[in-house]
């Protein structure tokens, strides 16, 4: 008999300041920053601090879009690398 287990998990609802770096790509120094200058607003669950993901994907939604301009700039100096 083979028993099989059901691997789908729901998406936190908070994350751990290394689980927003990895799920914002935002580096940690960076969250710091964002939280001193007011942009994010973290959680406190005792000693641990969250962040909500409702938060961090308002804030990533927020940022600018770049333009055609500067993605052929980017592109053009990774080819030279």
């Amino acid at each position: 008999m083979k028993v099989t287990y059901n691997t789908y998990t729901e998406p936190k609802f908070a994350m751990t300041i290394p689980e927003a770096v990895k799920f914002t790509g935002i580096g940690r120094t960076t969250l710091y920053k964002l939280v001193k200058r007011g942009e994010l607003v973290p959680r406190k669950c005792g000693r641990k601090t969250l962040f909500l993901r409702s938060d961090l994907e308002k804030y990533i939604a927020s940022l600018p879009a770049i333009d055609e301009k500067e993605v052929r700039l980017q592109n053009s100096l990774t080819d030279k690398i």
